[in-house]
């Protein structure tokens, strides 16, 4: 690895640096950024190639953007359940509290899929 330095990302430790790559007679580089956070490390990671700035950019835009929530916005533990489908529903009934295109992607639905009595699907609860 080159260029390794270390850094603070809104006050936590953190380190970057660069590899540079040869795949194919093209020249990039790989950018590791890791931020210690919670008794682990989270890791960003993004190939650029030679004169790509707005990648390089939108790696750091992406690794500034990193912070700590607050304890407010902290979601409520999720739990998935597997339902199976009564004659009569729907997924737009079954999906609360996600929105029926969020329901469709946990059940790999297409947005014209029906739901089929003794159906198995996946439903969300808090």
């Amino acid at each position: 690895m080159n260029h390794v330095r270390t850094l603070e990302v809104n006050g936590l430790p953190a380190a970057t640096g660069t590899l540079s790559l040869r795949k194919r007679g093209q020249r990039s580089t790989l950018r590791l950024t890791v931020i210690r956070f919670g008794g682990g490390l989270i890791r960003f990671a993004s190939t650029v190639r030679r004169g790509g700035d707005a990648a390089a950019d939108l790696h750091w835009q992406t690794v500034l953007s990193f912070q700590p929530l607050a304890s407010t916005e902290v979601p409520p533990e999720a739990h998935i359940e597997v339902h199976q489908v009564s004659a009569g529903e729907a997924a737009a009934t079954l999906a609360a509290p996600l929105s029926a295109a969020e329901f469709r992607v946990l059940n790999g639905l297409g947005p014209a899929a029906v739901l089929h009595t003794g159906q198995l699907v996946k439903l969300v609860s808090y």
